[in-house]
């Protein structure tokens, strides 16, 4: 990225220090060639702690002198612990800053030494530029700590002579780093930020392009998922009605049976989250929450895997009784329609998940077609097919393998998946 070049220290160490001395001799520095990229600077400390004003004399002192052979403002750190790899925070605040480059440096006290390890890396792609171990001792009356400030300098500096040999920082990359390590919440901000500086000429930035686009919306739906599972923890039972393109004579019928409480009553006792009522011309939805564990119930009469639909009958019932009084409010022409009208009964799940059954009842029994529609998150709703149209009479949906031979996951695998079995 353009701007000032850019670098980060992470430092940890235990040890006493002793006032700075002079910086290094001008003979010792060597040549470096500039770039316009920007530096920061983060201390890491660990260990015993130091004396009052020592940490930021240490930090103020290296800062200094990479500040002065860069020839770059620094963004400076302090952190306690030791360096184990970038956490997804420390990383945004580096990126949206600008930084190019970090340098890593991991101190520990032994006895009257400092040893430690040296390293550069690129934020563009996280490859190590420089890697180098240091010890710094006692010497010429110089304490180890500033002795320190000395050998971070040089190892720097000598072996990391052309920062604009080195990529710039690219913004969507650094969000791809965060996508792969389920950083979503860091990673879309960013994305946001990158993908608007350019889209690409060629093919394969095209395809980058729109890689990162799909690894954007991917995260996006993530963190929506996660809102939904926090709200839903929240939601209790109600009843929503909701109507399109009704008549006003067949609306208000809908609405006065609905306030007669039997559908209410029914389906406070099948459920604990809300429920969604929906009528249209196109026939009476019932929506509900689908609870793993009061509604998945595994079919012991068939000898292939298969579930059983019995425990969603009274849901089926119930949406069916009050299809049947809606009809009986409304004039005899509107009921006759009203009485053609498909029933679905849809499970749902935070986040989109749904699976949807059409049916219709006889006297006290609950026919399905032995289909279910099922739609997980963004994709495509797909009908699954019972394996066994005989078994599906007596309430027994038959399950097939839930890949194929190439591993692939099949229609049945999409329907596991929905209802948190394992095949």
């Amino acid at each position: 990225m353009r701007g000032h070049y850019a670098a980060l220290l992470l430092l940890s160490f235990a040890c006493a220090a002793q006032p700075p001395p002079a910086a290094p001799a001008s003979e010792d520095a060597p040549f470096i060639k500039l770039a316009d990229r920007d530096l920061a600077l983060v201390v890491y400390f660990a260990g015993e702690e130091l004396r009052p004003g020592e940490q930021e004399d240490l930090e103020r002192r290296i800062a200094s002198r990479l500040k002065t052979s860069y020839r770059t403002p620094v963004h400076s750190y302090r952190r306690s612990g030791a360096f184990v790899r970038f956490v997804p925070e420390l990383l945004v605040d580096l990126a949206n800053k600008g930084v190019d480059d970090v340098v890593i440096v991991e101190i520990a006290a032994e006895q009257l030494d400092l040893h430690g390890h040296v390293q550069v890396i690129s934020l563009f792609d996280g490859k190590v530029l420089v890697d180098k171990s240091i010890k710094a001792s006692e010497s010429r009356g110089m304490p180890p700590i500033a002795k320190l400030a000395d050998l971070v300098w040089l190892s720097v500096t000598r072996n990391f002579t052309d920062p604009g040999a080195t990529p710039e920082l690219d913004l969507a990359a650094v969000a791809d780093r965060l996508y792969e390590d389920g950083a979503c919440k860091q990673a879309v901000p960013l994305y946001a930020k990158g993908l608007s500086l350019r889209r690409g000429q060629s093919m394969s930035e095209v395809r980058l392009y729109n890689d990162r686009v799909d690894r954007n919306n991917k995260c996006r739906y993530t963190l929506q998922v996660a809102e939904e599972i926090e709200r839903d923890k929240r939601a209790v039972f109600s009843l929503v009605l909701e109507t399109q393109d009704l008549s006003p004579k067949v609306e208000d019928a809908v609405r006065t049976t609905l306030r007669n409480g039997v559908l209410e009553k029914k389906m406070r006792a099948e459920s604990a989250k809300p429920v969604i009522l929906r009528v249209t011309p196109a026939g009476f939805v019932l929506s509900a929450r689908f609870d793993p564990k009061r509604h998945r119930e595994i079919a012991t009469e068939s000898p292939e895997p298969a579930i059983s639909l019995i425990p969603f009958y009274e849901m089926m019932f119930a949406l069916s009784a009050f299809r049947e009084e809606v009809a009986d409010a409304a004039s005899d022409a509107d009921g006759e329609v009203l009485r053609e009208l498909p029933l679905r009964l849809r499970l749902t799940k935070p986040g989109g998940d749904q699976a949807t059954m059409d049916f219709a009842t006889l006297d006290d029994r609950a026919l399905t077609t032995g289909v279910i529609r099922v739609k997980l998150g963004t994709s495509n709703e797909i009908f699954v097919e019972t394996a066994s149209k005989k078994l599906v009479r007596d309430g027994i949906f038959v399950l097939g393998p839930a890949s194929d031979d190439n591993g692939a996951l099949t229609a049945y695998g999409v329907l596991y998946k929905f209802l948190e079995m394992t095949p």
